[in-house]
């Protein structure tokens, strides 16, 4: 589409006057985009079917009056209105009164975490602060399940622990660090430690794919996977922070390009010193 056409598909998402925004700049890449802008937000529509992919807010929220149940249905009501109607949330973090939401693509009974939207909801008010769709245009499509796997979610639950309790389990589809996907059981469950732990069965062979708490994943992962490794975090305010834990930062995306944010010293410094020790299962120096 032409650089007319995504301001008018911009400014319809955001529901606002074609005249509040202004042109910033091209993006190529996977999601070739025209990048607008104005006072007090950015967003950015793919070149290639005019797709909003990307939208965030500069601001910061005063103290929170919403619940979270509300915030998820504001978000949720965000997304229906604007086309993504098969959606479930997933996951969920808090952060300087801002709550985003991961929400994954729903059909079948089977979640895709691979076909993931980002929705940020500020709880002083319920305004949209932030959206991202990227996981979901990149990974979206038909799928086809396999009928005959040897397992089923009933009978791959009595291959777990035993010393897991499972509070539930479902079908999905989880990303791979290889940018493949894989069909598995995911089994919320607890152990006799009452940490809440998830594991996923391979549904043809019975065995596990893997297990994690998140955050003392070091020895399946070779240490922090953060600061640029495998991820970092930006925040509503749009600074480049190396974790969504650790809020530092010496780059925001309003003044420096994500490549330039790599190579500025904070993120040097975490790349020189990965892994920060050899033994995997001590806890993050920064938390703990």
């Amino acid at each position: 589409i032409s650089k007319d056409e995504a301001l008018k598909k911009a400014a319809a998402f955001l529901d606002i006057k074609e005249t509040d925004l202004y042109f910033l700049s091209e993006s190529q890449g996977n999601l070739s985009c025209y990048n607008f802008y104005n006072a007090n937000l950015t967003v950015s529509v793919t070149k290639k079917g005019g797709i909003v992919t990307y939208m965030i807010k500069s601001r910061f929220a005063d103290e929170g009056t919403l619940t979270y149940d509300e915030a998820i249905e504001k978000a949720r009501f965000f997304l229906n209105t604007r086309g993504y109607k098969n959606i479930k949330e997933s996951y969920y973090a808090v952060n300087d009164g801002i709550m985003t939401i991961n929400f994954a693509f729903y059909e079948n009974s089977i979640t895709y975490y691979t076909d993931l939207i980002k929705v940020s909801v500020a709880l002083d008010n319920g305004e949209i602060t932030a959206f991202d769709s990227t996981g979901y245009l990149m990974n979206h499509t038909n799928r086809q399940e396999k009928a005959d796997y040897k397992y089923n979610l009933e009978s791959a639950k009595k291959l777990l622990n035993a010393s897991l309790k499972v509070k539930s389990g479902k079908k999905v589809y989880i990303p791979t660090d290889f940018g493949t996907e894989i069909y598995a059981f995911e089994y919320h469950c607890v152990a006799t430690d009452e940490q809440e732990i998830l594991v996923y069965i391979d549904p043809e062979t019975g065995k596990p794919v893997f297990v994690f708490d998140f955050q003392d994943d070091g020895e399946y992962v070779g240490g922090c996977i953060a600061g640029g490794r495998n991820y970092f975090h930006i925040n509503s305010a749009g600074d480049i922070e190396p974790c969504v834990f650790i809020h530092f930062s010496d780059s925001n995306i309003r003044t420096h390009t994500l490549l330039e944010a790599l190579q500025r010293p904070l993120f040097q410094a975490y790349y020189k010193n990965q892994p920060f020790n050899d033994n995997h299962l001590r806890p993050c120096p920064m938390l703990e």
